[in-house]
């Protein structure tokens, strides 16, 4: 056996598993001018599992070229779902995530009306709400004519639409 063969990652065989080896390969860069992005680590370690975790990642970018938000997201989501099944209790199953996603779709959405807006205004595919009930169901009344309420509300939709893309791909990697 080589060195490198030595240091590759053994495909994960749970739910945790696959979600700490996402999160390990995930990592953050700075360009030149200052900004940053979130890429998947191309080390030789991570060959055995590199297309699966792939896989997971382009499944929440919803047809949506590979852009910063995704993969950023898809960083928070993974973070958010280790830290709810902590080290030490029982392991959770798919389900216990399900019942947290709006929790962490709340946690990973922006703050300010102006980044809302501006994540609205980089996609027009974003638009439109993917269940239209969700207006009626967790808009305020109060909220119904803000934009920047619906411009948030939207954009949480997406995150948890996500938490559900990247459960399903876990549990399909589980079921393997």
């Amino acid at each position: 056996m080589t060195t490198t063969q030595a240091q590759q990652i053994a495909k994960p065989t749970t739910f945790e598993g696959w979600l700490e080896a996402l999160s390990g390969a995930l990592g953050v860069r700075h360009k030149s001018d200052g900004t940053r992005f979130t890429y998947l680590s191309d080390a030789d370690y991570w060959n055995p599992i590199r297309r699966d975790l792939l896989e997971i990642i382009h499944a929440a970018h919803d047809d949506e070229l590979p852009n910063e938000w995704r993969y950023s997201t898809v960083a928070h989501i993974v973070d958010s779902l280790l830290e709810y099944g902590q080290p030490g209790e029982s392991p959770w199953d798919v389900d216990a995530y399900r019942e947290v996603s709006w929790e962490i779709a709340e946690s990973g959405a922006d703050s300010y009306t102006s980044q809302n807006i501006a994540w609205l205004a980089e996609n027009v595919g974003r638009v439109a709400f993917r269940d239209e009930e969700i207006t009626t169901e967790l808009l305020p009344a109060e909220q119904a004519c803000h934009i920047g309420f619906l411009a948030l509300l939207r954009q949480q939709e997406e995150v948890e639409w996500m938490v559900q893309v990247v459960l399903n791909a876990v549990e399909s990697l589980v079921a393997e």
